[in-house]
């Protein structure tokens, strides 16, 4: 997830450790972007941690990355709204899965080439988005049986 702030009339992105570490894995994260993510923020362990950027092309990048969720656009929609969003993106998935699989078996051209190519990563950044979806609507779930218990996740 990704948010958006403003530090001393500075916009500044914060964004989870685990997308960072989907952006590194990523062939066409521009190189530019893939150097300010460093090892720290790709670690296992730090997936759920929250790192700050203040890089103006970082900032406008992840801003334009609608594949990262926007923390504060997505707490504003409701059970049902995020359901719809989820179901959204799995039809989107599987469309962009239809549309790989259509080259499979097939003779293809050298054009053909950077369309699967790009295909298949359009499928990559829908998958984590829909992963990412599905993670906080879980989180909500269990926090809702946890506190309907009588308990208080940590």
């Amino acid at each position: 997830m990704k948010r958006f702030v403003e530090e001393n009339g500075k916009k500044i992105v914060i964004v989870q450790g685990k997308d960072l570490s989907f952006l590194d894995s990523q062939s066409r994260t521009p190189k530019n972007i893939k150097k300010l993510i460093s090892f720290e923020h790709i670690n296992y362990n730090n997936r759920e941690k929250e790192f700050k950027f203040s890089d103006k092309e970082f900032v406008d990048y992840i801003s334009d990355s609608d594949f990262i969720i926007n923390f504060d656009e997505f707490n504003k929609l409701s059970r049902d709204e995020k359901l719809i969003l989820l179901s959204k993106k799995a039809s989107e998935m599987s469309n962009l899965a239809k549309e790989v699989n259509s080259y499979l078996g097939k003779k293809i051209i050298a054009e053909d080439v950077s369309k699967i190519t790009k295909k298949r990563h359009d499928l990559s950044e829908c998958r984590h988005c829909y992963e990412s979806i599905v993670y906080v609507l879980e989180d909500e779930q269990r926090k809702e049986i946890a506190k309907k218990q009588g308990r208080k996740l940590i």
